[in-house]
């Protein structure tokens, strides 16, 4: 199955939806350590390839430091050149569903270059007895 055919999810099998996940898109979890084998911080993101196998994307979507660490600023700069590097690549960075919170993560981005293009919020609607609303 190549990337040109056009196939409903319920038509393919199990190794074909497989394949067609793996192809061009891999994903990872990023964790660093201490001395101490503490976990300093994380990062996950994926890694998105062309036709020849060549990197062509990064797109984060949490690049968070130990809340218990004093440095957690310099362990977030750290995740996030080893995320987007090689940097004299010509390729695609992004960073997508970050929370507005993590300062550390905002401010290093912004000062990397890096534009806020959209903004996502979380709305929530309840139904039930503790909101005192039932479905129509």
């Amino acid at each position: 199955m190549n990337a040109l055919t056009i196939k409903s999810i319920g038509d393919c099998t199990l190794a074909e939806i497989t394949e067609l996940w793996n192809v061009g898109f891999q994903q990872y979890l990023n964790e660093k350590y201490d001395r101490a084998g503490e976990v300093v911080g994380y990062a996950l993101f994926s890694r998105s390839v062309n036709d020849e196998g060549l990197l062509c994307g990064v797109a984060m979507t949490h690049c968070e430091a130990n809340p218990a660490r004093e440095d957690g600023r310099d362990v977030v700069r750290f995740m996030l050149g080893e995320v987007y590097g090689p940097y004299d690549a010509p390729i695609e960075r992004m960073a997508h569903y970050l929370r507005s919170t993590n300062e550390a993560a905002m401010e290093a981005l912004a000062e990397a270059g890096f534009e806020k293009v959209f903004e996502e919020y979380l709305m929530v609607f309840g139904f039930g007895a503790q909101s005192g609303r039932t479905p129509q």
